[in-house]
């Protein structure tokens, strides 16, 4: 009933704004359909389930409501095939340059939570992008957050401004980015406080805990902070400027070498970003470990703050093989 109900939407919206609709209802019957079927079914997740590919999916009431276009809309991770190829390049060059000096002794678990107790609640804080591709802010500034934290040791509580820096880093941020926009803008003019708190709230009803029911782009890059509760400083007075955060390193592809230096900035500093190929799988992951994430075509950004045996730790989620980007 909810995939009929987005369907006829779908069909409405269309109806009323294609001049051309007769002529294309085919076609938006097809789209219609492509766009509003379900993300996951009971019948996909016993599906893979019985694959047994180490990870449970779940079917639960949050993804009923959930369709192939609010999915795709969150794949926020974006390069361009200039960006990879130059990428690659400058990883390739990171990565042999001094490769084995560099190997250095790490244990085989790391829980940030035991290493930082202050920091835990920063660490571990949960969000919710909505239906924006702004996946790159969030998943750089989870990792931002969480290592001002720490070098504040743990006096820094907050969050920086995810909306802030969806709408400033980029002239529509919802189109998908990368971390490097947020490292960019931090070491540049700097980014406020979000949350429900801060300077600068998501745009998506707080800090996006409700669900878009129309995909979005972010809003103009705000020149005052917008709290509704009101806020005691301003704008410039509560941006975060951070120069050092411009010597930032991209490591796509990775490998054993590119994988030990990301812990080994974990083990000291925190948390960081890193891209996975995220499908239907992701969306009811429940347990285990997921291993459907890794490969050349990352999609999408979330944030390491810890590992185990052969696996990257991203807040809930078990992200298998040790797959960065």
């Amino acid at each position: 009933m909810l995939f009929r109900s987005r369907f006829l939407d779908e069909m409405r919206y269309d109806c009323k704004h294609d001049p051309n609709i007769v002529a294309d209802w085919q076609s938006a019957i097809a789209s219609a359909a492509q766009h509003e079927k379900p993300i996951m079914t009971q019948a996909l997740a016993d599906d893979i389930n019985k694959a047994d590919l180490g990870f449970v999916v779940v079917m639960n009431d949050r993804l009923l409501h959930e369709s192939t276009r609010t999915f795709e809309a969150r794949l926020g991770k974006v390069v361009t095939p200039e960006e990879n190829a130059t990428m690659y390049l400058q990883s390739q060059t990171y990565l042999q340059r001094s490769a084995a000096s560099r190997r250095r002794a790490v244990p085989s678990t790391f829980d940030p939570t035991d290493k930082w107790p202050a920091c835990a609640e920063v660490i571990t804080r949960g969000h919710n992008q909505g239906v924006c591709g702004s996946c790159w802010a969030f998943g750089s500034l989870s990792a931002l957050d969480s290592r001002l934290c720490i070098a504040s040791d743990g006096v820094f509580q907050g969050q920086l401004s995810r909306g802030y820096t969806a709408s400033c880093g980029s002239s529509n941020g919802c189109a998908g980015g990368l971390s490097r926009i947020t490292y960019n803008l931090a070491a540049g003019t700097g980014i406020p406080t979000g949350g429900n708190g801060g300077c600068s709230p998501y745009f998506a009803h707080g800090e996006g805990t409700d669900h878009f029911e129309q995909s979005m782009p972010s809003p103009p890059c705000p020149d005052q902070c917008h709290n509704e509760g009101g806020y005691a400083r301003s704008l410039s007075e509560d941006r975060f400027v951070l120069p050092s955060i411009g010597a930032f390193q991209e490591i796509w592809p990775t490998n054993a070498d590119g994988n030990g230096d990301a812990k080994v900035s974990m083990l000291n500093h925190g948390p960081v970003p890193f891209g996975i190929y995220a499908n239907q799988a992701l969306m009811g992951y429940d347990s285990g470990i997921f291993s459907s994430g890794c490969g050349g075509n990352p999609n999408h950004e979330v944030v390491a703050i810890g590992w185990g045996d052969g696996y990257f730790r991203s807040e809930e989620r078990r992200v298998g093989k040790e797959c960065r980007s």
